[in-house]
């Protein structure tokens, strides 16, 4: 009879950690279609340290790291300090359970950032845990909601130009055939043809604002650069003074020729709240008193108005989006847009009181001169 000792029964079964594993069992490894990826556990004093062992091949495909970039390094040393943080807080806590984990990370990995959804195993020997199995799957959520965002900007630019080109110049020919009709009318017809211009250069105002607020939306980290303020207002006094002929718009003090740090998108704070101070204005002859104060550091645009004035309750709440003003019949985007680019440009606008009626509206902008 053959002695026992004479055969060597042992088989060598797959060490997960170690460098040897069998073909079947390597196999899988490599194949599996989810990233999978191993890691050596060491425990000294009550500290874990976590080193990188293996990946497999879908593991590399997805995160851009080799197995010899990943073997042999630290969550730290691999992701970097912040990332690493909540890494090994998952893997002590896979550890100290001694059972599955699941959750969810984002990470940023040379493939770019991803997000993931991650399994952990621990590997135990003797009671004690050695090793730990990770098999991670690329969320596909935040790659539709990404899809989801692109779609919705490219609907908001469909919508932008046709509120720019088709809608204006449509309104714009109306206000041209109106102006012309208004010499053909009979007296009492002619404030009918008033009308149809106010309702029509209104018109060509909310399509602006529209088109300044998709601008806004679609482009909202665009570069400053060095602005004259005072070209900037005057030019808008010019292009509203002749867009409202029974307003009287001045300019009570020279615009300070100072530089600001802004955009093209400027020019739409100031026609807003100039239009702003117009159109909620029901006096006969709507009157707009502009003026302006700089020091060194900042400067200061003055819009003041003569018409009902706002509430005190109502004077924060006007620049939110949607908010319009006490019986008004406007968008209320107007100015939400002017906070909004004020913001941008790192300045403050609020409403006050205008003396013995009315409102000011303040622009305050940092120089950059």
């Amino acid at each position: 009879m053959e002695k026992s000792g004479d055969t060597d029964t042992t088989t060598e079964e797959f060490d997960p950690i170690g460098d040897r594993s069998d073909t079947v069992y390597e196999t899988i490894f490599r194949a599996i279609g989810d990233a999978v990826f191993l890691v050596d556990v060491e425990c000294a004093n009550g500290e874990y340290t976590f080193t990188y062992r293996r990946n497999n091949t879908s593991h590399q495909q997805q995160t851009g790291l080799s197995e010899d970039e990943l073997r042999g390094q630290t969550p730290r040393e691999l992701l970097g300090d912040e990332q690493a943080v909540d890494v090994i807080e998952n893997y002590c806590r896979c550890v100290e359970q001694g059972e599955l984990i699941e959750y969810e990370e984002t990470l940023t990995l040379p493939t770019g950032t991803s997000h993931w959804q991650t399994k952990l195993t621990p590997i135990t020997e003797d009671s004690e845990v050695t090793g730990i199995v990770g098999v991670a799957r690329e969320s596909t959520e935040p790659k539709e909601y990404e899809r989801t965002l692109e779609r919705q900007r490219d609907n908001l630019e469909v919508l932008n130009k046709m509120v720019r080109h088709d809608i204006r110049n449509e309104l714009q020919l109306v206000l041209a055939y109106a102006e012309m009709l208004e010499d053909y009318v009979e007296p009492d017809g002619k404030e009918y043809v008033r009308q149809v211009l106010d309702a029509s250069r209104e018109a060509v105002n909310i399509t602006e604002t529209a088109r300044d607020v998709t601008q806004v939306l679609l482009y909202s980290d665009v570069d400053r650069s060095t602005v004259r303020l005072r070209y900037v207002v005057e030019s808008q006094v010019d292009a509203v003074r002749s867009n409202h002929e029974r307003a009287l718009i001045t300019v009570g003090s020279p615009i300070p020729d100072v530089t600001v740090l802004a955009d093209d998108m400027l020019e739409s704070v100031f026609r807003n709240l100039l239009n702003n101070a117009i159109v909620h204005n029901h006096n006969d002859i709507p009157e707009v008193v502009v003026s302006g104060t700089a020091t060194d550091e900042i400067v200061q645009i003055r819009i003041a108005d003569n018409g009902p004035g706002i509430p005190d309750d109502h004077k924060r709440q006007i620049f939110e989006e949607g908010e319009t003003g006490l019986g008004s019949e406007g968008t209320g985007l107007g100015l939400y847009l002017v906070q909004t680019l004020v913001d941008r440009y790192g300045g403050q606008v609020w409403v006050e009181d205008n003396d013995p009626e009315g409102s000011v509206f303040t622009v305050e902008l940092p120089r950059d001169d």
